[in-house]
């Protein structure tokens, strides 16, 4: 029997979605980010940044000369998770890189900008609860 070429091939993985947190004092930016954030398939919104592979920080206005401090949950695993920080355009984004932001995305930018600006998390980089499934 000749199987038809389509039942030979394997199956492609699925990679499991992206688990990001946002952190805002601002419920306005949490909600714009959100609807942004949701509307991706690549990416799954938690509510506990310690169960966030990424978080994408609204980091407060800081004082000169003050770094600012990322938001808790951003060292809560073996691996911390990325933090990506909404800046203005005419931010300073010296400070935040300086603090360990990972990535600066601009307050506007959609989901698909945001996806395009994550590198490949490989699972042995995924929070212990995701590296499990698959």
């Amino acid at each position: 029997l000749d199987l038809p070429s389509i039942a030979r091939r394997r199956p492609a993985r699925v990679q499991p979605a992206v688990p990001v947190s946002i952190v805002s004092r601002d419920p306005l930016v949490t909600a714009a980010v959100r609807a942004r954030l949701e509307s991706s398939p690549q990416l799954w919104v938690v509510e506990d940044p310690a169960r966030a592979a990424v978080i994408v920080w609204d980091p407060p206005t800081s004082v000169d000369g003050e770094l600012p401090t990322l938001p808790v949950g951003a060292a809560a695993h073996a691996e911390p998770a990325a933090v990506v920080a909404l800046v203005e355009e005419s931010a300073d984004p010296m400070p935040l890189l300086a603090a360990g932001v990972r990535g600066l995305l601009e307050r506007d930018a959609d989901a698909s900008r945001l996806c395009a600006s994550l590198p490949p998390r490989p699972a042995s980089l995924l929070p212990p609860f995701l590296s499990e499934i698959g």
